[in-house]
């Protein structure tokens, strides 16, 4: 009976082993695709983990998806409020990526203007490096100029 006993705690100590090493596995092994330094990916506000995961995909970011979600639910991480420009950098675990997205580790974004000569230009360019269109920006520079309070010739 003694045998049995310590035969079967044997065997449960290595089965819990064996997932606990599979586990880790999926939550620190290197999980990009790219050969490259690092990727760019751009996240819009009301996105849940499954569209996440599916930019992630469909831009060749990440190998294994599946690994990726069992790393956000180990994490509890499943509703994604952070919109931003996001790194990610060749050769980050799982565990890398959902914590720079859970915490809103964003890359900054470098904008130089100057040689632009009308208020058009300037929303053209910063529509191309920014998220949001030419028109927005248009938009909000004019009426920036038309509030007395803000008046930026004053």
């Amino acid at each position: 009976m003694r045998k049995k006993l310590l035969a079967l705690s044997v065997i449960i100590v290595l089965i819990s082993a064996i997932a606990g090493y599979w586990v880790f596995r999926q939550i620190f092994k290197h999980n990009t695709a790219f050969t490259g330094v690092s990727k760019v990916v751009f996240i819009d506000q009301s996105m849940e983990v499954d569209a996440l995961t599916a930019i992630l995909e469909a831009d060749s970011i990440i190998q294994n998806t599946h690994s990726f979600e069992i790393t956000c639910t180990i994490k509890r991480f499943s509703k994604f409020t952070k919109p931003g420009r996001y790194e990610i950098k060749r050769g980050a675990s799982n565990q890398q990526i959902v914590n720079m997205f859970r915490i809103g580790n964003q890359s900054p974004v470098k904008v130089r203007f100057g040689a632009e000569k009308s208020l058009e230009q300037l929303a053209g360019k910063l529509g191309k490096i920014l998220r949001p269109d030419s028109i927005e920006f248009l938009m909000a520079i004019r009426n920036l100029t038309a509030d007395p309070e803000l008046a930026l010739n004053e």
